[in-house]
């Protein structure tokens, strides 16, 4: 199933549509309104009650978003050396991405953040990558049996995670790496998911966005690329 990139984004949840966050990855002027269905929209199916709604992006937002088709392949790397999608852990697939310097990046990140902020970095990455699969079924997306890099090879998938990001600019862009990851409308359901899930909200989310950005990084500098 191919997703539009320019239409609204439905989600259906079990909240109050009073309870609904204004914080979007880390993107202001984010309109969040309640609406009808839009076709062809990604949605969360097998809610029993609450309301409906849309997140909609203003159509002049494009600065920092890729509207292009998705990587499925390396999204289905990351995946499978998380765990797999029933079994996904972030801190595995840190371990695999770093490889054997998985215990001095983890030193360093608790020496700059705290060890509170590297675990709720954590956490909030696990819960955001098996939302994300529980999204792309509920949306009839399919990930490749087969990765595009295999799972095992940490250098291979860090770099091309980093690569996803370069925005046109040339520059690195969190957000931009994650819709070439899952498409921009589904990034948008998935901010939105972890602002309103108990135990995350807007200030895991940000604190998710500058770890991961600290970590992409480091690993490509690591990695000499």
């Amino acid at each position: 199933m191919r997703i539009s990139n320019d239409r609204p984004v439905l989600v259906v949840r079990l909240i109050s549509l009073l309870a609904l966050g204004a914080f979007v990855c880390l993107q202001s002027g984010t309109s969040l309104a309640a609406s009808s269905p839009a076709p062809g929209a990604p949605n969360r199916s097998g809610a029993t009650h609450g309301g409906t709604m849309t997140v909609t992006i203003p159509a002049g937002y494009r600065a920092n978003s890729y509207r292009g088709d998705p990587d499925l392949g390396l999204t289905s790397a990351l995946v499978a050396a998380g765990g797999g999608a029933g079994h996904f852990d972030a801190a595995k697939l840190f371990r695999v991405l770093a490889g054997p310097k998985a215990k001095p990046e983890k030193a360093r990140l608790d020496r700059k953040y705290g060890k509170a902020k590297v675990d709720a970095f954590l956490q909030t990455f696990t819960f955001a990558m098996i939302d994300l699969t529980q999204l792309f079924r509920d949306n009839h997306i399919a990930l490749p049996a087969k990765p595009r890099i295999a799972p095992s090879d940490g250098r291979a998938i860090s770099l091309a995670v980093y690569r996803d990001g370069i925005m046109p600019n040339g520059k690195y862009d969190c957000g931009y790496m994650m819709e070439h990851l899952m498409t921009h409308p589904i990034h948008v359901v998935l901010m939105h998911e972890i602002d309103n899930e108990r135990g995350h909200g807007p200030k895991h989310n940000a604190n998710f966005h500058i770890m991961l950005t600290r970590v992409v990084l480091d690993l490509k500098k690591t990695y000499g690329a």
